[in-house]
């Protein structure tokens, strides 16, 4: 797998932390990272893999209103990646980016991710077209 690949998904991985008992303020920015996450490669079973073993980084914070998100933690070197479209429905605050490869003039990655405003339970997916990461996290309001 790429590292384009790992690091578009790493712009959307959510962090375990306790369900919150109120809204999550969508507009605010999140703080987010990755519980669990799976690997799929054309012509095999996906398999269960820890963050680590992707590369992924330790936490995201994605600015709905900014547009962005910012991936912190040792493998991203604090990249930032732009948020192509974003929509909250019935909701699910809705995010989805593209990305093209700094490794190769033809290879591009797109992903999605879904949070759910009341829980801040994170669903997120990317793909290169051979490969995809599916990931299950957590985000939460980022303390000020």
């Amino acid at each position: 797998m790429n590292w384009d690949l790992r690091l578009a998904m790493a712009a959307m991985m959510a962090l375990t932390l306790p369900s919150n008992a109120w809204a999550l303020n969508t507009a605010a920015p999140l703080l987010c990272s990755v519980s669990v996450a799976h690997q799929c490669d054309a012509g095999v079973p996906c398999s269960q893999v820890t963050p680590e073993v992707l590369n992924l980084p330790d936490f995201l914070v994605i600015d709905h209103q900014a547009k962005q998100v910012r991936m912190l933690g040792s493998s991203a070197a604090d990249r930032i990646t732009a948020i192509k479209h974003s929509e909250i429905v019935k909701g699910n605050l809705i995010l989805q980016g593209a990305e093209s490869s700094e490794e190769s003039d033809r290879e591009a990655v797109g992903w999605t991710v879904a949070i759910d405003d009341e829980s801040g339970q994170m669903v997120a997916t990317a793909t290169d077209g051979g490969s995809a990461i599916v990931a299950f996290g957590k985000c939460i309001e980022r303390p000020k």
